[in-house]
């Protein structure tokens, strides 16, 4: 732009300065602060108004795209920023992680009508998720689009891709059920896929509502079990089972900023609960640890010794 227009653009150092200042401002959604501190340290009047521009686009669209800033995600994590009306209640708690299947019935949009029809007859499920050749997701397909064509006319020659719904409603692993039943009322859907967070094309699982209310009752019904048998620090024994919480530190590697599934816990011991801040939750496989949390450990009686020397190994690595 330099060369083609060299009386109309500026240097190549304005650009990089207003660019700085926009991703500050963006980072820190601290707009105003970003435009101070750039003037004061050019003092140019003519790089304010592209300043201006630059720095609240910027903050618009890193608000739209995660609501918190560098700042205010770190307190977030640590259970300091609750809801300002509501104590958050179970559907606040559990995720859709925690309710979903894994099992999920799919199809391959190419997929010709009379095998579609074909494959009703044989199974019980009235939806599937189509896919394409990279099973990436590309719509849903039920029971009644096939129903509709049938009313339409012959399915010779027709494939799922002519039937299928592409406007679908997805979830993702770490959103709480109670955004999912939102999502579930407004769409009025019997079932969503569930996107991987860094692949969002790519189906983890399906969130159905029978499920979904099944597991709701399941796990309030283990939290409060559980919740009211923990004790304040150490091993304590129960009916045939001991419990033990360990915090984690920073320092320990073989815990921290590890999924659950990589966790090294002794044999027939089972991680039950996680608690981070004022969050208590059922950690799946791949729940990722962080520096703080609480873990909720179960054994039998058998094998209370292993977790007791576990928790100790925790415990030193601690204090190291």
């Amino acid at each position: 732009a330099g060369a083609l227009f060299p009386t109309v653009t500026a240097s190549p150092g304005a650009y990089a300065l207003v660019g700085a200042a926009a991703l500050f401002g963006a980072a820190t959604h601290a707009p105003m602060t970003a435009i101070i501190i750039l003037f004061e340290m050019t003092d140019n009047y003519r790089i304010i108004l592209p300043l201006m521009l630059s720095v609240v686009l910027a903050q618009l669209i890193a608000s739209r795209i995660h609501p918190d800033s560098i700042y205010s995600i770190k307190l977030r994590r640590l259970g300091g920023m609750r809801r300002p009306a509501t104590e958050p209640g179970t559907l606040d708690i559990l995720l859709v992680a925690d309710a979903m299947v894994d099992d999920v019935p799919t199809i391959a949009a190419r997929t010709p009508l009379d095998e579609l029809a074909e494959r009703t007859r044989r199974e019980e499920t009235r939806s599937w998720v189509v896919l394409d050749e990279e099973e990436r997701l590309v719509g849903v397909v039920t029971m009644t689009d096939l129903e509709r064509a049938l009313l339409e006319g012959s399915l010779e020659g027709r494939t799922v891709a002519d039937i299928m719904t592409t406007a679908v409603a997805t979830c993702r692993p770490d959103e709480t059920l109670r955004e999912a039943f939102g999502r579930f009322a407004e769409r009025d859907v019997h079932q969503m896929p569930v996107m991987d967070p860094d692949d969002p094309h790519r189906v983890l699982g399906v969130l159905r509502r029978t499920e979904m209310m099944w597991a709701f009752k399941q796990l309030y019904d283990e939290h409060q079990r559980l919740v009211a048998q923990r004790s304040p620090a150490g091993v304590r024994a129960g009916l045939g089972s001991v419990h033990a919480e360990v915090e984690v530190a920073a320092g320990d590697g073989t815990v921290c900023f590890r999924p659950v599934r990589d966790i090294d816990v002794p044999p027939h011991t089972l991680i039950a609960l996680l608690r981070r801040g004022e969050r208590v939750v059922v950690p799946r496989g791949f729940t990722r640890v962080e520096p703080g949390d609480i873990l909720t450990l179960i054994t039998t009686q058998e094998h209370r010794g292993e977790l007791e020397a576990w928790v100790r190994e925790r415990q030193t690595a601690a204090r190291r």
